[in-house]
């Protein structure tokens, strides 16, 4: 090979790039850009380099975002459904994360319709699936608990809301313990060994291998609207399906429904709820899980005089490393509309006065659901107006022919329903907002206390919603579903939109 030959392969080679060769900064800047959860995480299978890039990237992406949260540096954006069927508006549902999918069931809507369905949010396409579930499913409830365990989805209580029509089962409360296989797509019935009382409006969080519940709402006869809220904890091992109730040392907390739990550090942390109409709750809790018999103690709550304390309430609230965040009204609006203040529940207590409320104990069969409206439409133009036990029995048979075909649908190569959204800003009403709070616990163990920061850039969020969820994402926060209250009353307005709130994006 002549010197020549040799000085054009050296230009050659001077002209060729190499995204290895691009500067680490900007490097890692490329990779933020990248969409959450699996296209970033599939990049760390290149090489060494690029591994530690992505893994750079994420611990960067979770500092900026905390450091955002405490500034308010963010945004706001609003994920609307584009495609026909879509998810049903609904709020009290039932909400959870695992992996990169956000899970949904249940909920009700304006119409005080409960929902049985299951959907799972993509996080990283940003598109609804509707799962093909099989095996026995749930009855149609609000308020139950949804916790992510291993492979598996564990479903607790809730309530459903009666009817005038008389097809329709009655109000009743559940001690029902379901189990979602995330891998098989099941629903499967646990049999417990032992018995933990009807509630709704609880919360439940993993503890090692048991789930522990607290508070919720529990029926008894000689009470107003029939029921009373709980103070009481019960653990149900996930593995032998043994419930258990645990009988606590110290001054209990008060007794909520709607309140936040977490687990932090072998402490089960409760914060917020309601204990009753017109009755929000701000006041935080520890419960010291290291030695038996569990330990309450009651948080202090330190502000500055400057600083703005919202009420927390039924709003749920969500952890974000040492910080908890909360979406509220600002305080210092005028006669704003508050769950709490519409007498929500009480009213919808005063409507089942009387009627009875318990639970279904061990069914032996699956639960099926009612006859759709086609069906029953069928039923009385046949000329039969007064629906009896044979006919109902008949509708019921029908579709459970259609459910028990469902078990093989997958092995048929039907693929699940994926619904694409869109991606949009939103011009918010300051004066009808939610905002972002944050709350700082990093001396919630050591010292017993807590202390709500100060907003410098209250950035507003979506209108004022309750009973919505909020879960916490990969450096964002996810917010579903929900109901409008208006002037003390629940109108018809439900969402069905998804609001994520990011830290603001810089350029380089």
């Amino acid at each position: 090979m002549s010197h020549l030959d040799l000085t054009r392969d050296d230009e050659a080679n001077i002209n060729v790039h190499y995204i290895n060769n691009i500067p680490p900064e900007v490097f890692k800047y490329i990779l933020s850009h990248l969409p959450h959860y699996n296209d970033l995480l599939v990049c760390k299978l290149v090489c060494k380099y690029w591994y530690d890039c992505v893994i750079s990237t994420l611990e960067t992406r979770a500092r900026k975002f905390k450091t955002c949260l405490r500034s308010s540096n963010i945004e706001w954006y609003r994920y609307y459904p584009l495609d026909v069927p879509h998810i049903s508006a609904r709020y009290s549902h039932s909400c959870c994360l695992h992996s990169n999918l956000m899970y949904i069931f249940g909920g009700c809507n304006s119409g005080k319709t409960t929902f049985n369905d299951l959907w799972t949010f993509d996080l990283s396409q940003r598109q609804w699936i509707r799962p093909l579930a099989s095996g026995n499913y749930p009855p149609p409830k609000a308020c139950c608990s949804l916790v992510a365990f291993k492979d598996k989805l564990i479903l607790f209580g809730g309530w459903t809301h009666s009817s005038s029509n008389r097809i329709h089962d009655s109000w009743k409360l559940f001690n029902h313990v379901h189990e979602f296989n995330t891998k098989t797509e099941k629903w499967s019935l646990i049999e417990a060994m032992s018995d933990c009382p009807p509630l709704a409006g609880h919360n439940a969080c993993i503890y090692g291998n048991e789930m522990i519940v607290f508070g919720g709402l529990q029926s008894m006869e000689n009470a107003p609207y029939n029921y009373l809220p709980s103070n009481d904890i019960y653990v149900f091992n996930i593995l032998s399906h043994n419930w258990r109730k645990v009988e606590t040392i110290g001054i209990k907390p008060p007794s909520r429904y709607g309140h936040s739990q977490f687990i932090i550090n072998d402490h089960l942390v409760i914060l917020g709820g309601s204990a009753g109409p017109k009755k929000p709750l701000s006041d935080f809790w520890i419960l010291d899980l290291r030695n038996e018999p569990w330990t309450w103690h009651q948080v202090e709550v330190v502000n500055n005089e400057s600083t703005e304390q919202p009420i927390i309430g039924t709003n749920p609230v969500c952890k974000v490393d040492d910080l908890l965040v909360c979406l509220s009204r600002n305080v210092n609006a005028k006669n704003p509309p508050s769950l709490n203040d519409a007498n929500f529940f009480k009213k919808i207590l005063e409507r089942h006065r009387g009627k009875p409320c318990g639970s279904i104990n061990k069914p032996r069969y699956r639960l099926q659901p009612q006859p759709s409206q086609l069906e029953r439409r069928k039923i009385m133009s046949s000329g039969v107006l007064d629906m009896n036990n044979e006919t109902i029995k008949a509708a019921n048979n029908n579709r459970r022919t259609v459910n028990d075909s469902s078990n093989n649908i997958q092995g048929r190569g039907i693929k699940p329903i994926k619904l694409s959204t869109q991606k949009s800003h939103f011009s918010p009403n300051m004066h009808d907002a939610l905002f972002l709070y944050n709350l700082d616990i990093s001396q919630i163990i050591s010292h017993k206390k807590v202390s709500w920061l100060q907003q410098e850039n209250s950035i507003p969020g979506p209108q004022q919603l309750h009973l919505y969820s909020l879960v916490v994402g990969d450096s964002e926060i996810i917010m579903f579903g929900g109901i409008r209250i208006e002037n003390g009353v629940a109108n018809s307005t439900v969402s069905n939109s998804i609001y994520i709130v990011t830290a603001q994006k810089t350029v380089i």
